[in-house]
């Protein structure tokens, strides 16, 4: 790997992470079949199961992201499927066998800056990447589609990236739409479809509140319900279902 030089007059953190992203993430990332959505966003789809690995760089901290859920929830920042990995929920992914965080302490003194991005920084990056190559790629390698996503449910407990998923988030709406859909496509489809109708009835029900993505999703749930456009059957809804797919791989550049 290409070691970025700075000397303390010139040395600012923010441009460090953001040339280290640039020249030690990004080969890792392409290699490996993700794109460049916006700034130091990166997300592959396999089989209608985005992956998204993603950065927000700080004047003084580096915090990274990795999640996957279905493509056609129409939000992207659902951490429940996912994990900070510098973060709490990172620390349990290889059992903490790279886990760190990235952060300068030192305000003021560049000189200081200068050394502990020698003496820390540039380190604690290295095992963020190995992290990334050794730990996050593999599992998003193992998810293949969307059963491989739901099996994940099946035990009493669930993991993702070792972080144990929070089964209070079963109750919410993203959630029971994927499950709705999946059972519409593999399930029993008049059951799916009476999910949707149900999940469809609680948004309405929450329109009061204003939640944006109760609203964001209600469009959603009603393309795959019956209408004057869709004429109830499986068939229609595969085919809608592929109009709100295309429309997220459309806002992540993969089409």
């Amino acid at each position: 790997m290409k070691i970025v030089k700075f000397v303390a007059e010139t040395y600012d953190f923010k441009k460090a992470m953001k040339i280290n992203i640039e020249e030690k993430i990004n080969p890792l990332l392409y290699q490996n079949h993700f794109k460049q959505y916006s700034n130091y966003k990166y997300i592959r789809e396999i089989d209608k199961i985005a992956q998204f690995i993603t950065f927000k760089v700080g004047v003084d901290r580096l915090k990274a992201y990795a999640m996957y859920f279905p493509i056609f929830i129409p939000f992207d920042n659902i951490l429940d499927y996912g994990i900070e990995i510098t973060g709490s929920s990172g620390m349990h992914l290889l059992n903490g066998k790279y886990f760190t965080t990235i952060y300068e302490y030192e305000k003021f003194d560049k000189s200081i800056q200068l050394q502990n991005y020698k003496k820390y920084h540039l380190n604690n990056f290295d095992k963020l990447v190995l992290s990334i190559q050794e730990g996050i790629i593999p599992e998003m390698d193992s998810i293949k589609c969307l059963k491989d996503f739901t099996d994940k449910f099946q035990s009493k407990q669930t993991f993702f990236f070792g972080h144990n998923f929070r089964k209070v988030t079963e109750n919410h709406i993203f959630h029971k739409f994927i499950f709705a859909v999946y059972e519409c496509l593999y399930g029993n489809f008049e059951q799916g479809q009476m999910n949707l109708q149900e999940l469809k009835k609680y948004i309405e029900e929450q329109e009061d509140k204003k939640y944006t993505k109760e609203q964001q999703l209600k469009r959603y749930v009603e393309k795959l319900l019956p209408s004057e456009e869709n004429n109830g059957t499986k068939e229609s809804l595969l085919f809608y279902l592929n109009e709100l797919c295309n429309e997220r791989r459309k806002k992540y550049k993969l089409i």
